[in-house]
């Protein structure tokens, strides 16, 4: 028997901004790479958006055309399996769905994966943009979903079961342990808040820091430390809060005002990554998340929160509700007085914060761990990869 061919030719988007779908994609050539596996790979361009917005454009579509070349010259190679992280805008049913549904027409023994990270399908009215997905995702061997409900949306569209995988996102974070989590929040006489995302309004960074405003006002609160972590989009900083301000102009002064309480603190880190992400986490005892996003499925950063032991404080958007369950406090409303009353009554109560963190360090552990990640993905690549072997034999 000739030796299985285990080249993988990985599609998957990159830009400006590190998204959850880039993130997602990364893990899993972290994870398997090299293990077994040879993946060639090749990232989906993004619009920047730039000042001159003439030079974005035609960098753009060059950058488009130099990918569908590429797609276009895995006609030629045998054995071919391909994984596309696929986007939920009509760019991006264009941009790779286009070339997807080529490839499968020229190519019928073609292996495809397609991995889907966002929500925002699950919402669709019936509508062009949701026929034509359908018809993409029907290219595919294998679909990839991120929970239950979504693989019920899917089989909804008449799309078979069999070709539905439900892959949840893990962390590559490692997991801290119990006693990591009773000191940290048993022997602090500050426990430390934490927001980390892309600041965008629509992320709730905004709620978050007007909810630690509310509670720097007041005399009878626990003294914490608070963190903001995250760079601004492009587009953000060229919107103003309440028709007024620049976004950074407002921040900053609430920052100035914030930190002339003598028992709350509040820190702006613009980014962090690798080791200090990694310590930033740990040194955090509440996660705060209020997410509005239409898009949102399920952010990595609860799950590298949850394996940093901490108790997460979220809204219920996307398939955050089914990450968490009852593992952290799921608010409804995302205006800044009610998460400033949740999370008062977080900094009020250690031992409900210390229950609560070690139930989702559990949860973590049980259902989104990395090892249970990789070997989601290396079952599906390894079934690709028989699939053309079997046919070879056959023939």
């Amino acid at each position: 028997m000739s030796k299985r061919n285990k080249t993988i030719y990985f599609f998957y988007p990159g830009g400006e901004i590190l998204t959850g779908q880039e993130l997602a994609s990364r893990q899993i050539l972290e994870l398997l790479d090299g293990d077994g596996y040879s993946f060639v790979t090749h990232q989906i361009p993004t619009f920047e958006r730039q000042n001159n917005r003439l030079t974005a454009s035609i960098l753009y579509i060059c950058q488009v055309v130099t990918l569908w070349l590429k797609m276009l010259s895995l006609i030629f190679v045998s054995k071919l399996v391909v994984y596309v992280n696929l986007g939920q805008s009509y760019t991006a049913l264009f941009r790779e769905g286009l070339m997807l549904s080529f490839l499968r027409a020229v190519r019928p023994g073609i292996r495809i994966v397609i991995s889907l990270h966002g929500n925002y399908f699950t919402a669709w009215p019936q509508s062009i943009k949701k026929t034509l997905f359908n018809k993409i995702l029907k290219r595919a061997n294998i679909i990839t979903v991120l929970g239950e409900s979504q693989k019920d949306c899917l089989r909804q569209w008449a799309i078979e079961e069999k070709n539905i995988r439900v892959t949840p996102n893990s962390a590559i974070i490692e997991p801290v342990n119990e006693c990591d989590i009773k000191a940290k929040i048993r022997g602090k006489q500050r426990l430390q808040v934490l927001f980390l995302s892309n600041l965008m309004s629509a992320k709730g960074f905004t709620e978050y820091i007007e909810a630690i405003g509310i509670l720097s006002q007041r005399s009878d609160i626990p003294e914490f430390n608070a963190v903001l972590c995250g760079k601004f989009i492009k587009t953000e900083l060229q919107s103003s809060l309440h028709g007024s301000k620049p976004i950074q102009q407002w921040l900053k002064d609430k920052l100035t005002e914030i930190n002339s309480s003598p028992k709350i603190s509040l820190e702006w880190i613009e980014g962090a990554y690798g080791e200090e992400k990694k310590t930033l986490f740990r040194n955090s005892d509440i996660f705060v998340f209020p997410s509005r996003y239409k898009i949102e499925a399920q952010p990595i950063v609860i799950l590298e929160a949850m394996a940093s032991g901490c108790v997460i404080l979220t809204s219920n958007v996307g398939l955050i509700c089914e990450t968490v369950s009852d593992c952290g406090i799921i608010i409804n409303s995302t205006e800044p007085g009610e998460i400033a009353h949740q999370l008062e009554l977080l900094l009020c109560n250690r031992t409900k914060c210390e229950k609560l963190a070690l139930a989702g360090l559990k949860r973590y552990s049980d259902m989104f761990n990395k090892y249970q990640y990789r070997n989601n993905w290396d079952m599906i690549f390894k079934e690709l990869t028989d699939e053309h072997e079997k046919t070879r034999l056959a023939n």
